[in-house]
């Protein structure tokens, strides 16, 4: 497993503030409704956020956030690769990822792999560029998190957790209570149930 983490943004190298794992499942009334059906099965996400000493330097975000890994199991992410050359996927229509620095920057060439796993920790190697031309180069521990499910006042805690059988194993987490938040333009609720790891196999 990685010893230190190395994170380089535009030439100038920055301390890993955080790095984590998640997953998230859509709401079928919002992908019905607002998404045109899209955005039902699950996406993964890989995010880092950096600090710095140099008060001159804001400190950058790479988030690859709308990832299609094929895992029916959180502890077989490991061996996952995804390269591209375009900011667009062409089998989700939807982005690999985000820069965010001063603005955000649609990450436009990249190339991201899984390499291993120390109990909920990944280590994740990524390299890439964003539009304005900025390149980047990634070699830490990702921490996964867990896997956020989102439904509808309509979506009881057993509907939710069918739909997460749906896509991945859910032997090894456990979730939250189903919870409602917030309403969508309609009037209808909209909430969510966090499941995280809960064991771990070495």
């Amino acid at each position: 497993m990685l010893n230190a983490s190395q994170f380089i943004f535009d030439g100038h190298q920055y301390r890993i503030k955080k790095a984590e794992i998640v997953g998230s499942i859509g709401d079928p009334y919002w992908c019905d409704t607002y998404n045109e059906g899209r955005g039902k099965s699950i996406t993964w996400a890989i995010c880092f956020d950096t600090e710095t000493d140099d008060d001159e330097l804001p400190p950058p975000h790479v988030d690859f956030d709308a990832l299609q890994i094929n895992a029916k199991n959180w502890c077989n992410l490991v061996g996952y690769r995804e390269r591209w050359s375009a900011p667009i996927n062409p089998s989700t229509d939807d982005r690999y990822g985000l820069t965010y620095m001063y603005d955000h920057q649609l990450i436009t060439s990249g190339d991201i792999q899984i390499m291993s796993r120390d109990e909920t920790r990944f280590h994740i190697v990524a390299t890439g560029q964003n539009e304005e031309g900025q390149q980047f180069s990634i070699n830490a521990l990702a921490e996964f998190k867990g896997i956020s499910v989102r439904g509808s006042e309509r979506d009881t805690d057993a509907a939710i957790r069918a739909r997460l059988k749906q896509y991945i194993d859910d032997t090894n987490l456990i979730g939250t209570p189903f919870t409602l938040d917030y309403e969508y333009d309609s009037g209808i609720r909209m909430g969510e149930s966090l499941y995280s790891p809960k064991e771990v196999e070495i």
